[in-house]
């Protein structure tokens, strides 16, 4: 059969074979599907190299410390006993690697989510997909995107005036944040000073930070009650208010508002009367006398009578309104022969606010003859 005729019949053959739909020839290359995978059954194993192919990540971007990033690969002329490392290079002419995801088995795709916690702030991180056959190293993917480690930072907008709080006083605080830390804790604390690492700020409360992002935003309730619960917080000081990102013992990032807040310790509370000592018999009624100037006038007074001797406390006027200024303590408790001190309590419901004591004392006697 002349040569011509030969390459004829096999063309034949062929075209009769596709069209009967027993060969389809496939171009690995050309399969595509709307994820970009390369289905399984369609990776030969024909001896070329295999290839490496970054899906993720393919944008360049800024992450925070310890924010989850996602790693795809796809893998054309998958090799026996794949496995790939995936790396963490920083870039720069000092090029230092870190693995993040060693000797795992792999398919055609294969994916991984990491925590960027290990990484460092203010560096540069393009990520690599190493593939193995075995001990040997096929091929390096190298992402095209950068991921840029951004330190942390924070600010509070509010409280933004000075407060002077009393027990039932709720204060806002609203804080704004950039690329804060995954896994780290936002603490709100009180400073009596602007330095935030000078150990006498005082923890009020703590959150955890769950998840990052370029910008973040937040607010805290801080309550007077808890505060007066506190043996930690100072009464009559003004305290600056803070908050801070801490990841493990470490400072990342820290801030104060615009404004302060004092704890209400009675200031212009005063006992005016009775000045003097004074010499009484029982049942005697005394004239207490006191200044209210400044003092918040949905308070209430009590007076005690303080025996000298014996330290006992005795009720002497009870719910009297500050603002009133003045009130009998009835003598009917007090007892011949002993001294006392007259004692005015401040207060918001029973939470006793402040104390004050009359600068005259009072001497209990049979009688005045």
């Amino acid at each position: 059969m002349p040569r011509r005729y030969g390459w004829l019949l096999v063309v034949a053959l062929i075209a009769g074979l596709t069209g009967a739909g027993c060969l389809e020839l496939v171009d690995p290359g050309a399969v595509d599907d709307p994820n970009g995978a390369v289905p399984d059954d369609q990776v030969l194993d024909n001896g070329e190299t295999s290839y490496v192919e970054i899906l993720a990540p393919t944008a360049s971007r800024s992450i925070a410390l310890g924010e989850a990033v996602e790693v795809r690969w796809r893998i054309a002329q998958l090799p026996a006993s794949a496995t790939v490392d995936v790396v963490a290079q920083s870039a720069g002419e000092a090029a230092a690697e870190q693995v993040i995801l060693d000797g795992a088995g792999t398919d055609v795709q294969g994916s991984f989510v990491f925590d960027t916690s290990s990484l460092k702030i203010g560096y540069d991180y393009r990520i690599l997909v190493r593939l193995y056959s075995g001990e040997a190293v096929l091929e390096t993917a190298t992402s095209d995107a950068v991921l840029s480690v951004e330190p942390p930072a924070l600010s509070v907008s509010t409280p933004d005036f000075d407060q002077t709080l009393i027990p039932t006083d709720v204060v806002t605080v609203e804080w704004a944040g950039n690329y804060l830390s995954a896994g780290g804790r936002l603490e709100l604390f009180l400073d009596t000073d602007l330095y935030y690492d000078s150990n006498n700020e005082m923890a009020v409360t703590s959150d955890l930070v769950t998840s990052s992002g370029a910008v973040q935003s937040g607010s805290i309730a801080l309550s007077a009650a808890d505060l007066w619960a506190s043996p930690i917080v100072p009464r009559g000081v003004f305290m600056y208010v803070g908050v801070r990102l801490l990841k493990g013992t470490e400072l990342m990032a820290a801030a104060y508002a615009p404004a302060s807040v004092l704890l209400y310790d009675g200031d212009g509370l005063e006992v005016l009367q009775p000045a003097k000592d004074l010499t009484v018999t029982p049942g005697t009624d005394i004239a207490v006398v006191w200044s209210s100037r400044g003092v918040p006038v949905d308070l209430s007074v009590r007076i005690q009578f303080v025996n000298q001797s014996t330290g006992e406390e005795t009720i002497a006027a009870d719910g009297l309104a500050v603002d009133l200024g003045n009130g009998i303590a009835s003598g009917g408790p007090l007892s011949a022969g002993y001294d006392y001190n007259i004692i005015l309590e401040l207060l918001q419901g029973e939470t006793v606010l402040a104390t004050r004591k009359a600068p005259g004392v009072v001497t209990v006697v049979t009688s005045l003859d």
